[in-house]
């Protein structure tokens, strides 16, 4: 068995003023190495570019120009350090036996490869670069970044301390990692999900050597996010406590103003707003909110074509050029604004919202420029129904709300036991 064949995969971003400077030292080290006998002379290094919108490719594609040892992926955008990175995987899981994934800023001691390397040729199927102390980071990124890996470590992820992406894979490791099918990419949890023998080289981390960071503290909060929250269900059962207990509290808050409340004029409108009737509503309080509510469902008509790709899932939404999470706070919020207008006038008419457009899904199909119009008819056509036979079955008005729940439920619970939507 000959030497293992290694490249060494490096994302990279906007990072014009500091590759050309690091590429020459991991060109150095990868020919040190090979010379020393502990890896092939086919190894190589493997450059992916993230959409960088400098002159980042242009460098690459000249390196590999000049340089048989240089390789070279483009993104077609910026997807993001984490994507970027498996992407350089995975193009060298068939070509290599073993990788070490690094970042192009120097920050990260290269010497501290021929350790990994040993423990490699030793058995090891994951090394871990792991940082011996943060004294370069700020006091701010020190705290926050450790209190991160602590918060990891409670809710139950399998994170190493102190690790970033700086680690080495075998062939073996990089197939197991091929297997998941993550969307929200967190590579330093799913990693230790892989299993297999590993163990950690400790190095003292570097001042980057030129440019300027791409994590600011929007990126680090988002990252965070999705670290803590696609690696362990605690995040899910601390979500449920939480509506329980605020559930809980604004019930109590209710039943204290309907304690509070004159028992003849205003507390059989609260209990009627709260079981969702009509029969407060006027021509002026409709006049009151329609601007609001017209320019909310003008906004969500706009964004139909992008709701529809959405909905085919993040990753495949951004390659047709969707700002998902921008597009994604605007439709809420367009949402949550026409829903509000609605309910400060008719109170809580429950089931509607979840049946009705549904029902216009099984009619029409999944396309939403479909569904808006359509759940919109059936909306009007299913409550003027309802509104008219509780108004007909007594002489006391029965509260909208009522009588939905009751249909609602049921109904919501069929198209679930039928499996005739596509959730």
């Amino acid at each position: 068995m000959g030497n293992p064949i290694l490249y060494i995969v490096i994302p990279c971003y906007n990072e014009e003023a500091v590759l050309p400077l690091t590429s020459g030292m991991f060109l150095k080290k990868i020919k040190d190495l090979a010379a020393a006998g502990k890896i092939s002379d086919k190894s190589r290094i493997l450059f992916v570019n993230d959409g960088s919108k400098d002159k980042t490719w242009d460098i690459i594609r000249s390196l590999a120009e000049a340089d048989e040892h240089y390789r070279g992926v483009c993104l077609s955008r910026n997807r993001g350090h984490q994507n970027a990175l498996l992407a350089g995987l995975m193009t060298a899981k068939d070509l290599a036996d073993v990788t070490i994934s690094i970042d192009c800023d120097g920050q990260d001691d290269i010497n501290a490869m021929d350790a990994m390397i040993d423990e490699y040729l030793a058995g090891m199927d994951v090394v871990y670069g792991v940082r011996s102390k943060r004294e370069t980071d700020t006091w701010f990124k020190r705290t926050t970044a450790e209190g991160f890996y602590k918060v990891m470590k409670a809710l139950g992820a399998d994170v190493v301390f102190n690790h970033a992406d700086y680690r080495l894979l075998s062939k073996r490791a990089l197939e197991g990692l091929a297997e998941f099918r993550e969307v929200n990419l967190f590579l330093r949890g799913l990693v230790p999900l892989v299993g297999y023998r590993c163990s950690s080289v400790y190095y003292e981390r570097a001042e980057r050597i030129a440019g300027e960071s791409h994590y600011p503290l929007k990126k680090m909060l988002a990252f965070a996010f999705d670290g803590i929250t696609s690696l362990s269900v605690k995040p899910l059962r601390l979500i449920t406590l939480a509506g329980m207990l605020v559930s809980a509290l604004f019930s109590s808050l209710v039943a204290l103003l309907k304690f509070m409340a004159d028992p003849f004029e205003k507390l059989p409108q609260i209990v009627f707003w709260l079981m969702g009737s009509f029969s407060g509503s006027s021509q002026e309080k409709v006049l009151y909110i329609l601007p609001v509510y017209v320019i909310a469902f003008v906004l969500i008509w706009l964004y139909r074509w992008k709701i529809n790709v959405m909905s085919m899932g993040d990753q495949e939404a951004a390659s047709y050029g969707v700002n998902v999470k921008t597009d994604r706070l605007v439709v809420i919020l367009a949402a949550s604004v026409l829903t509000s207008m609605v309910v400060s006038i008719s109170g809580i008419i429950s089931w509607v919202g979840i049946v009705v457009p549904h029902l216009a899904r099984m009619i029409v199909g999944p396309d939403f420029r479909k569904i808006c119009p359509v759940s919109v008819s059936l909306g009007i056509c299913y409550l003027l129904l309802i509104d008219g036979f509780c108004r007909a079955v007594s002489t006391a008005e029965i509260p909208i709300g009522v009588v939905t729940g009751i249909i609602g439920a049921p109904l919501f619970m069929y198209f679930i036991m039928k499996k005739k939507v596509d959730w």
